[in-house]
């Protein structure tokens, strides 16, 4: 059937310049039309939209059907509003970067292409690919407002302007994107995927991650994650059926050439390099920190995780209160930046610590490996034994849990269910993450993560500070 009889713009403004680009992505949730996040079209027939928007209505499906699909098969749609129409494009297949939270989408064609009466040939963006600087302005845009009428689906656009606060081209955590800006602004649930424009109504990166505030909420400054877009350059697509290429060769040359095509190279093995104009200063970009940037991030990651907690538990406050019907997308979605954040925070105190005292970990490292290069340089006996100490912490059950939780939501999926007595809402509990584990009040039983995770990176960073002070004093 055709989707644009039950969908509806609402509250838009035709001549803004991210309404013609920004389309929201609605797929069929058990009959009902729903919004699932944004995409913007970057060539006629491809579209750029986050890796995580399209591992949900996957993993809906796999549900749904009681077993896993070898492909990426789903009915979801785009619109785009062009010249007062809402035309409608079909997903046809989807190529993701996981770690990169980005994902091409392909359309089949549509009847309404092309020259002529009744045809159309809508606008695409233009990507940029110079990654921002901190302080630059960025107007981030998607569709986060919707709802359901008389089985009609009415979605609503959102803008928000953020300020750049740190630029990681190549970040070392698994519940990140790749390559990704720290942004003071909001992403609303809904946004994921859309374009994040610069100055010139360029796209330099795409919504990932964010919060859904609350009014009121004392403290609760906004914060998220924006993508950065050409880790994704070297992602084999076929858009025309023809044979896989690498995404690149559409925005290094020809109508859709991006701002800053220099900058990027896909080598033969696929590998994307990023450098200076200068085509032959391009060179892989390394991981490499210093400590009081590190400690930057993990003040981000822990702030992040504690909004998340004001979050769920303001809006679980509110809900009980009026025994209306929860928002279960907005519940999954706050809890699982609740734990991606913890985990985040575990890992950049370790990070820390190892810079304080003058070594680095790789990507992928365990407590072992971790303390045992600790030893390595020069940590005495009371550090270690406090390190041990502090091991059971990394290796029990509250952390255990957190990094558990984060992973089942990075891969998989986190369930919870809303308790509910003569049809009021009472209360929420998360389903347990492992075997022999227990269900989770929440919020209340989130306070113990929170608090484990932040003991632990205290107790990490207390030992660094002290072996550093030692080591000045033996060097003096």
């Amino acid at each position: 059937m055709e989707f644009v009889n039950r969908f509806r713009l609402h509250a838009v403004f035709d001549d803004h310049p991210g309404l013609q680009f920004a389309m929201p992505l609605v797929s069929v949730h058990d009959d009902e039309l729903l919004c699932i996040g944004t995409a913007f079209p970057v060539c006629p027939g491809l579209a750029i939209t986050a890796a995580h928007v399209v591992r949900e209505w996957k993993n809906y499906q796999e549900r749904k059907d009681g077993y896993r699909r070898p492909e990426i098969n789903f009915s979801v749609v785009a619109f785009q509003l062009f010249e007062g129409k809402v035309l409608e494009w079909h997903v046809d297949a989807a190529y993701c970067l996981w770690t990169g939270d980005i994902a091409f989408l392909r359309f089949l064609k549509p009847s309404w292409w092309g020259d002529g009466e009744d045809r159309f040939k809508p606008r695409c963006v233009r990507l940029n690919v110079n990654p921002p600087v901190a302080g630059t302005e960025i107007r981030v845009f998607g569709f986060p407002n919707s709802f359901v009428k008389d089985r009609i689906l009415y979605v609503s656009p959102a803008e928000c302007t953020a300020r750049v606060r740190e630029v990681v081209l190549n970040s070392p955590y698994n519940f990140r994107p790749t390559s990704y800006v720290e942004l003071d602004g909001e992403i609303l649930a809904g946004m994921s995927g859309g374009p994040c424009f610069d100055a010139d109504w360029n796209v330099v990166g795409m919504c990932s991650k964010g919060w859904n505030f609350i009014e009121d909420v004392e403290d609760c400054s906004p914060l998220s994650y924006m993508g950065l877009l050409w880790p994704a350059m070297s992602l084999p697509i076929d858009p025309w059926k023809t044979g896989e290429f690498p995404a690149w060769n559409f925005f290094k040359q020809g109508p859709a050439q991006a701002v800053g095509h220099r900058r990027v190279e896909v080598t033969s093995t696929g590998e994307t390099l990023i450098g200076s104009v200068d085509p032959e200063a391009l060179k892989p970009v390394m991981w490499s920190q210093p400590a009081e940037r590190l400690e930057g991030a993990l003040n981000f990651a822990a702030e992040s995780a504690r909004q998340a907690l004001v979050y769920i538990k303001t809006a679980l406050e509110v809900e009980i209160a009026d025994g209306e019907s929860w928002n279960m997308n907005s519940l999954i979605t706050a809890l699982r930046h609740f734990f991606w954040e913890l985990d985040s925070a575990i890992r950049l105190a370790m990070r820390v610590a190892a810079a304080k005292v003058g070594f680095t970990l790789p990507c992928n490292f365990d407590w072992d490996q971790f303390v045992h290069t600790w030893q390595n340089h020069g940590a005495g006996d009371v550090v270690i034994d406090r390190l041990k100490a502090l091991g059971f912490s990394w290796n029990g059950v509250l952390l255990f849990e957190i990094r558990t939780y984060a992973v089942n939501t990075t891969y998989g999926t986190i369930l919870a269910e809303v308790l509910i007595s003569k049809n009021r809402i009472v209360g929420c509990m998360l389903e347990k993450c492992r075997e022999g584990g227990d269900q989770v009040n929440v919020p209340d039983g989130l306070n113990g993560y929170f608090d484990a995770a932040r003991r632990f990176s205290q107790g990490i960073l207390r030992l660094a500070s002290q072996q550093s002070v030692e080591s000045r004093e033996m060097t003096v």
